[in-house]
């Protein structure tokens, strides 16, 4: 998700148009988890959690970066 203000947030605000006000963002890192599980549920779902930081994530020893911009602009 975003953190500069363009999703909504207790720290956010939008213009009188309802526009999102760039900028007043949140001072939260991201992450994502994969997760693994059995479609017939006879197991336990198995979770493996994957922080992001500084526009790039780590998992399994291999380095996901960004290859667009926070408007879908290439880098």
């Amino acid at each position: 998700m975003r953190v500069d203000g363009a999703v909504p947030s207790a720290s956010t605000g939008s213009t009188i148009n309802g526009d999102p006000v760039l900028g007043k963002g949140e001072k939260w890192e991201q992450g994502v988890s994969v997760v693994f599980y059995d479609q017939a549920g006879s197991t336990v779902p198995y979770i493996e959690h994957v922080s992001i930081f500084g526009g790039r994530a780590v998992w399994r020893g291999r380095v996901y970066e960004a290859s667009v911009d926070v408007d879908g602009h290439p880098l």
